[in-house]
């Protein structure tokens, strides 16, 4: 994300900075067209050895990652930063030490996104299949309906970053996360498959995509080049466990028997 917002013309860095947030849209959906063939083996076959395929599989991909990573030179603004010898030796300490403020407003900015993306890919289909009894295969194919109209939302968004600005697009995309999060609640639990899946479409594919796709070009302008990555990466994943865990306990407490100590309590007092 970084180096594709580094790199772009000034102009063209919300899109270009947008177009690695399609990477986890795009991974689901080749996730499950490579596991589709797999699927279709008899349960035996499937179970004892065929799950391994497409795991095996994902080496090339790490291969590919590699290679491209290796034969990408660093941005003109970080080499800049080298060859006048500013470069930080210790950057997550020159972050935390320097940027802090801006380290905190990008966990705050990214902790919603985050927990919604999560929520609906977790705990939502847990919450529509165990608890209210929907076909789980129905609510995957809602799910990946979704991610196929968030591929085209995400550039999108960062195309209206370039022609408005990044924050109030952003801004923007906040507030219709909000709305997304009780679209897609109140579409879960009609239990209507037509409907959950509209709910997914709208909530998950557009209404969150609206903000997600202009973060990038936020976020990497709130540091200085030297420390940009330690940054953004620190500040970007640090709410997404926080957002994970809160889902899984989430997803626990609704399907708990009635009068069983609450997770939250346990992972409280494991916290402290």
């Amino acid at each position: 994300m970084l180096l594709a917002y580094e790199y772009a013309p000034p102009d063209r860095r919300g899109f270009f900075a947008s177009l690695p947030q399609t990477g986890p849209a795009a991974g689901v959906l080749l996730g499950n067209l490579v596991f589709l063939p797999v699927a279709a083996l008899p349960d035996d076959d499937l179970y004892s050895w065929g799950w391994r395929i497409p795991f095996l599989a994902s080496i090339l991909l790490i291969a590919i990652g590699i290679v491209v990573r290796l034969r990408i030179a660093e941005s003109p603004e970080f080499v800049a930063v080298q060859d006048a010898g500013a470069e930080a030796r210790v950057p997550l300490f020159d972050v935390l030490r320097h940027h802090l403020r801006e380290v905190l407003l990008v966990c705050g900015g990214f902790l919603g996104f985050g927990a919604l993306s999560i929520v609906a890919a977790t705990f939502l289909l847990s919450h529509a299949t165990v608890t209210l009894g929907v076909d789980r295969f129905a609510v995957i194919t809602a799910i990946l309906l979704a991610n196929v109209v968030q591929v085209g939302v995400v550039p999108l968004s960062g195309w209206l970053a370039d022609r408005y600005g990044p924050r109030p697009v952003v801004l923007t995309g906040a507030v219709a996360s909000i709305v997304g999060i009780f679209v897609l609640v109140a579409a879960v639990e009609t239990r209507d498959v037509g409907l959950i899946t509209l709910g997914y479409v709208l909530g998950f594919g557009v209404l969150y995509c609206i903000g997600y796709g202009a973060q990038p070009s936020v976020y990497a302008g709130a540091f200085a080049p030297g420390c940009a990555t330690r940054g953004c990466r620190w500040a970007s994943s640090s709410p997404r466990c926080w957002a994970a865990r809160w889902a899984r306990v989430s997803r626990r407490s609704s399907c708990r028997p009635r009068g069983s100590p609450s997770p939250w309590r346990r992972t409280s007092a494991r916290c402290w």
